[in-house]
């Protein structure tokens, strides 16, 4: 196992249609997808799921559904772990480093 692979980040169509996914069967009202797949560049699927799960729990505890706002919120206090330096490190053959 000497080889490394390097798997980037959803791009812009697969952000998308994991934020569909995710929010799947939750209560939401006003939700702009394209604009939160814009504003999520460089996070990863688990990032994703996890800056949904956050929103879900900012509207569930006032007992309403999820919206626009509540997403860029999670976003704001979630950011990605990548960024596109990092990722142009991570291709390079001696990336894989900090």
């Amino acid at each position: 196992m000497d080889k490394k692979i390097f798997i980037g980040p959803p791009d812009f169509e697969a952000r998308l249609d994991l934020i569909k996914l995710y929010m799947e069967d939750r209560p939401q009202k006003s939700i702009d997808w394209l604009n939160i797949a814009e504003k999520t560049e460089f996070y990863t699927s688990a990032e994703l799921e996890h800056v949904i799960n956050e929103a879900a729990k900012r509207a569930l505890e006032e007992r309403r559904p999820i919206t626009k706002d509540d997403l860029l919120a999670s976003v704001n206090d979630n950011p990605p772990t990548l960024n596109g330096n990092r990722i142009e490190r991570m291709k390079s053959p001696i990336g894989f480093g900090p």
